[in-house]
């Protein structure tokens, strides 16, 4: 069997003034493409881990794998056209070197927005379904907030989504897809899908697995998938609320070896269940507006208190130089205390200029995100990078650290996450205890963040990746249809009727 296998990874937020744009990809053609799966590092995207699960499996299966494209992008703004024509035009052109091939299968994320062309997954599986023709099978992995569009479905024999939030099952995610694929080879059934869509969207920190409902929604499509006769696999997409675009919300996917109807009876039986337990949503952990938020951290007995910078989420698509909790914590005199990174070039080379140890007078953030001006401040340099090479190679190369009023503030050259210790351990801060709160570019702390945060809270800051205020649902001009939940002040979720 030869399977064609790639990764195209970009999360698109229509709010950010952002363009998401071809040297913002980590990018390997060909044969080069399952490269970065051999640099391990404790903080690998998901996009590695759902490619190295494909990978796992099909070489179990002893399938000859056709690498074809790794692309990987920090979630951001809508991608340039050109941008996506250029990852389409490498696939199709490694596709089409591979043929003919058995099946192909790939690791996506869902939710990708393309100037001028709208759905990036849906336009690119149409293609290379132009492309294999109608026989071979095209099974996907995709992110739970990725969007399920009908034209998707219609090119894809089977689409899988993780069952996570935050997200620790990409790998097996990958490997649910690939054996699908093999699956469909092997017996040479066909398969049935069957897709059910809810005018609703949940944001993803109110909608976490650990806590009900979505725990109790995640284990019934388990228990569906593993005991109920015909059906192969159920999945719950929840949509994407940085995607002002139709077919956005959550949507059950459900796949039967015996008929369309079988597969509809379960999409529906599901999306049902989902249905009767949208006002059960809440707010995984401790949710606050920002002054309240910092309040809760300052009587907090426990040290540091992590604070996400929830308007800000650079997961999110956030710009990541909102100054909104910067300026807060400095009029307030709160100390000591870590915030970033901000996204801030400028005042970067400032500090690299200037060197460690000296003082400086900047203007920090506030030039993307115009929901907060910048700040300025009168700081001392406590970290530039080791090298001053333009070739950087390790991320902590495009940071630097200054300090004003008892306050470390994180400054970046270019949009960074922190979603793992290991990144604040490389910048020198290994003893987060020093701190009193953490302020992090983030939604909810990813798992091995969660770890080490003695205490977390969502600060409901504005910004681009802010989907959860009155202000932002105001935004959305596409999804009229769609319902958005009112955030209660026990954080507790409402939708409209």
């Amino acid at each position: 069997m030869k399977i064609a296998v790639g990764c195209f990874h970009q999360e698109s937020n229509t709010f950010t003034p952002l363009r998401t744009d071809l040297d913002d990809f980590v990018l390997f053609a060909g044969s080069e493409a399952i490269r970065p799966l051999e640099q391990a590092h404790p903080a690998l995207s998901l996009a590695h881990e759902q490619l190295s699960g494909i990978l796992d499996v099909m070489r179990y299966g002893k399938a000859e794998v056709v690498p074809v494209i790794f692309a990987n992008a920090l979630p951001g703004g809508v991608m340039k056209r050109s941008a996506y024509e250029r990852l389409k035009e490498i696939t199709i052109d490694e596709i089409t070197r591979a043929m003919p091939v058995d099946g192909v299968c790939l690791a996506l994320h869902g939710s990708t927005y393309v100037e001028d062309i709208g759905h990036g997954e849906s336009d690119l599986l149409a293609s290379i379904r132009s492309v294999v023709g109608k026989d071979v099978p095209i099974t996907c992995c995709l992110d739970i907030h990725g969007n399920i569009t009908r034209v998707l479905a219609s090119c894809a024999d089977a689409l899988v989504t993780y069952r996570t939030i935050p997200h620790e099952d990409a790998y097996e995610t990958g490997g649910r897809a690939a054996r699908i694929l093999l699956r469909i080879l092997e017996t040479g059934k066909t398969l049935h899908m069957a897709t059910k869509r809810l005018p609703i969207l949940v944001p993803g920190e109110a909608s976490e697995t650990s806590t009900e409902p979505m725990k109790g929604l995640m284990e019934l499509a388990r228990t569906e998938e593993s005991s109920k006769p015909g059906i192969v696999s159920c999945s719950i997409a929840m949509g994407d609320g940085g995607g002002d675009y139709y077919e956005n919300g959550v949507c059950t996917i459900a796949i039967s070896e015996d008929s369309f109807e079988v597969a509809s009876a379960e999409a529906q039986f599901l999306a049902g269940e989902f249905w009767k337990r949208r006002n059960d949503f809440r707010f995984s952990r401790e949710a606050y507006p920002v002054d309240r938020a910092l309040d809760v951290a300052l009587s907090a007995k426990e040290r540091p208190v992590f604070l996400s910078d929830l308007g800000d989420d650079a997961t999110g698509g956030g710009t990541t130089d909102s100054t909104f909790i910067l300026e807060r914590i400095l009029n307030r005199n709160i100390q000591p205390v870590l915030l970033g990174p901000i996204l801030d070039p400028v005042s970067f080379e400032r500090c690299v200029e200037r060197g460690v140890g000296s003082s400086v007078s900047l203007e920090i953030g506030g030039n993307l995100d115009h929901s907060s001006p910048p700040v300025r401040v009168e700081c001392s340099v406590l970290k530039i990078p080791a090298s001053k090479s333009s070739e950087k190679t390790e991320e902590s190369e495009w940071i630097a650290a200054v300090l004003t009023k008892g306050v470390t503030i994180l400054l970046s050259s270019k949009r960074i996450g922190i979603t793992h210790p290991s990144q604040l351990t490389a910048l020198g801060y290994s003893d987060l205890s020093v701190f009193r709160i953490i302020v992090l570019k983030m939604g909810y702390l990813f798992p091995e963040l969660e770890k080490v945060a003695p205490r977390s809270i969502l600060a409901i800051s504005p910004g681009c990746a802010d989907y959860v205020s009155e202000y932002a649902r105001a935004r959305y001009r596409k999804l009229k249809n769609i319902l958005m939940p009112t955030v209660n002040d026990d954080s507790s979720l409402t939708f409209p009727e």
